[in-house]
């Protein structure tokens, strides 16, 4: 656009959230994301994110990136259940139906290994709109939270607000 700098910054702060949102997540598809960072490297707060689809795994880097926060990806319940073990995160963000292993048994087995059971599960699915899902998840899986598909900014925001401290440190 060769619009001045003053009429685009005006047009942006004035834009539908999801505009900004579709502008913010496109501008940052061509950064070659590189593998988790080592435990030792990772920020703090850190959240998992398992996830198989890579558009939700952008979506969530650039919200947790952009929030301060260490970020860590396994594509299925099964690498979860490793990331979990190796990295200790504060908050786990999971799918909840995926290959090898479904997103809420992994959250269930996390809650009661003592070693990862403080860590915050939230379960991402558009069947928790029904109350029979969201209490089967909250009482059985063990999650403490839960969000609808498809992901909203907003949501993602008020959810790690809602669970992670707001300090931001490096490991």
């Amino acid at each position: 656009c060769k619009a001045p700098a003053a009429y685009r910054e005006r047009f942006w702060i004035d834009a539908p959230s999801s505009l900004f949102e579709r502008k913010m997540i496109g501008s940052k598809r061509h950064i070659t994301i590189r593998d988790n960072p080592t435990a030792a490297e990772v920020k703090r707060p850190m959240i998992l994110l398992v996830e198989d689809d890579e558009n939700v795994q952008l979506i969530v880097r650039t919200v947790v990136s952009s929030m301060g926060y260490g970020f860590v990806v396994g594509a299925n319940g099964q690498e979860g259940l490793t990331l979990a073990r190796e990295y200790g995160p504060d908050l786990i963000l999971s799918d909840a139906f995926m290959p090898k292993l479904d997103g809420r048994e992994m959250c269930r087995l996390l809650k009661e290994d003592p070693t990862t059971s403080a860590s915050k599960a939230i379960i991402m699915t558009g069947l928790y709109t029904d109350r029979k899902y969201r209490n089967e998840a909250l009482d059985y899986f063990k999650v403490d939270d839960y969000v609808a598909k498809p992901l909203a900014v907003d949501d993602l925001i008020r959810l790690f607000k809602k669970h992670l401290p707001h300090d931001v440190a490096h490991a």
